[in-house]
């Protein structure tokens, strides 16, 4: 969570919820980001932990919607500094 916290935790503050979860299995990552995120101020009422993983929700047949992926994490700042403009 550490190289991406500056773009993460804006939208996380703002959320009325924030799921978090792994690819699946016996990860704890979502645990660990949970936790961060708790302590750099995102209310615990807001975080919830998909144990299950993408993988859970795969096996389940459940719905997937994707967004544009962001690999340039800078023009997604740069977006997002500009949505935050009025």
């Amino acid at each position: 969570i550490d190289q991406y916290i500056d773009l993460v935790l804006p939208m996380c503050q703002i959320a009325e919820q924030v799921i978090v979860y792994c690819s699946g299995g016996h990860c704890e990552d979502s645990e660990f980001t949970a936790t961060d995120l708790q302590q750099l101020g995102v209310p615990q009422d807001k975080l919830f932990i998909y144990a299950a993983g993408m993988r859970g929700w795969n096996g389940g047949a459940n719905p997937i919607a994707m967004g544009d992926r962001f690999d340039d994490f800078e023009e997604l700042h740069s977006m997002q500094q500009t949505q935050e403009t009025p």
